[in-house]
C-alpha cells in the first residue's frame, strides 16, 4: 500500500524531477542494469514442472504404501508426507500417532509445526505446549511456538522462545534466524544483525537470515551492507517478493533508479494486478529521467484504478512538462473531483 507520506513524497518529487529533467540524461541503460544484477531469475519449463509433479506423485504413492501400525510408524510416514508436500495426509497420520500414544512429544511438536504452516497459530501453540510439557528439551518446539507468537504480533514471546531453543541447542540456525527477526520487529536492529550472523555462521545458505540482517542494515541506513545481504538472499530465492521489496527500497534510497526499475518489474511480473508497484516503478522511471516510461505506468494505473485520484495527480505534471496542458488540467480536475482520502492508505 502507498501511504499518505509516500504519496506526498512521490508527488513532490515528480514535480521537482520533471522541472530539472530537460537537460538530464540517464546514465544507465536497461541493458546495463541487466549486467549489474547479481542473479538470474529461476525459470521452469512446462516439461520441468511436469517432471517434478510426476516425481512428487510417485513419492506420495510410495509413502502411501508404507505399512503403519504403531504410533512411531504413523509418525515416520507423516514426516515422509511432509517432505512430499502432502500436509493434510501428514496431519491425519500425526493425529493417529497421538491418538495411539498421547505422550508422544515429537508427534505433538511435528503437528504444531504443521499447524503453523497451515496458519492455525493457536493450535500450533497448544501442540507445542503439550510437546514441551512432555519433553522440555525439544528446541524446535520452542522455535515453532515462538514463530506462532510472532504471527500473532507477540514478538517478545517469539524472542523468548527462540532464546530458550538456543539454550538447548546452541547450533540451531533456525532459532537464531527467527530470534533475529523478533528483535528486528522489536526495533533492536543490532541484536537482529548479531543473531542472523550467528545463524549464517552455522548455515550460510539461509536466505531469510540474509534478508533479516539486510533489513536491519537498511533500517540503520547502512545501505552497502544491506544491498549485499539482500542480493545474497535473492540468489537463493530470486522470486521472493519480500526480498525484492526490501532491496528496491535500498536502490531508491541510494539513488539507483534503474536497478529499482528492474526489481519493480520483477515484482510486477510476480503480481501484475498490484497497482502500487506500477506507481512505484513510475517514480523510479522519473528519477531515471524516463518520463515516457513513467507515463506508461501511470496510464496503466489509471485503467486499473479509474476511481482513484492518485494516478491522475501523479500523471498531471508529466503531461505539463510534455506540453500537454489540456491533459494536465484534465488530470488535475479529475484528481480533485475524485479526491484522495489522506487519512487512509492510497491504492
Amino acid at each position: 500500500m502507498l501511504s499518505r507520506k509516500d504519496f506526498f513524497s512521490c508527488l513532490s518529487f515528480s514535480f521537482r524531477a520533471l522541472l530539472r529533467s530537460a537537460c538530464m540524461q540517464s546514465k544507465t541503460t536497461a541493458e546495463n542494469v541487466q549486467k549489474n544484477v547479481d542473479f538470474e531469475p529461476l525459470t521452469l519449463t512446462e516439461e520441468d514442472k511436469q517432471r517434478f509433479e510426476a516425481i512428487q506423485a510417485e513419492r506420495v504413492q510410495s509413502v502411501r504404501k508404507q505399512n503403519s501400525h504403531s504410533a512411531e510408524d504413523f509418525y515416520e510416514r507423516a514426516l515422509a508426507f511432509i517432505e512430499c508436500g502432502q500436509d493434510f495426509l501428514a496431519l491425519d497420520d500425526l493425529k493417529t500417532a497421538i491418538k495411539q500414544n498421547p505422550e508422544f512429544a515429537d508427534a505433538f511438536a511435528a503437528r504444531g509445526a504443521l499447524y503453523r504452516r497451515m496458519l492455525d497459530f493457536e493450535s500450533c501453540i497448544a501442540d507445542c505446549n503439550k510437546a514441551l510439557e512432555i519433553n522440555p528439551k525439544l528446541a524446535d518446539a520452542y522455535v515453532n511456538r515462538g514463530l506462532a507468537w510472532g504471527q500473532l504480533g507477540d514478538f517478545k514471546n517469539q524472542a523468548r522462545d527462540c532464546n530458550l531453543a538456543i539454550n538447548i541447542d546452541p547450533v540451531n540456525a533456525f532459532a537464531y534466524e527467527n530470534s533475529g527477526w523478533a528483535y528486528f520487529e522489536l526495533g533492536d536492529y543490532q541484536r537482529c544483525i548479531s543473531d542472523c550472523s550467528k545463524a549464517l555462521d552455522i548455515d550460510e545458505s539461509r536466505a531469510w537470515s540474509y534478508n533479516n540482517r539486510g533489513s536491519a542494515y537498511r533500517r540503520l541506513e547502512n545501505f552497502d551492507l544491506a544491498l549485499s545481504d539482500l542480493t545474497r538472499a535473492l540468489s537463493f530465492e530470486p522470486t521472493e517478493a519480500r526480498f525484492l521489496k526490501n532491496r528496491v527500497e535500498c536502490y531508491m534510497r541510494t539513488d539507483q533508479p534503474q536497478l529499482a526499475v528492474h526489481d519493480y518489474t520483477s515484482l510486477i511480473n510476480l503480481n501484475p494486478l498490484d497497482a502500487t508497484f506500477y506507481v512505484c516503478r513510475a517514480m523510479a522511471y522519473l528519477r531515471a529521467n524516463e518520463k515516457e516510461m513513467a507515463l506508461m505506468d501511470l496510464n496503466t494505473v489509471v485503467h486499473m484504478k479509474p476511481k482513484n485520484g492518485v494516478p491522475f495527480a501523479l500523471r498531471a505534471p508529466i503531461r505539463a512538462v510534455n506540453g500537454d496542458l489540456k491533459g494536465f488540467f484534465e488530470d488535475t480536475s479529475k484528481s480533485m473531483a475524485l479526491g484522495v482520502d489522506m487519512d487512509q492508505d492510497i491504492l
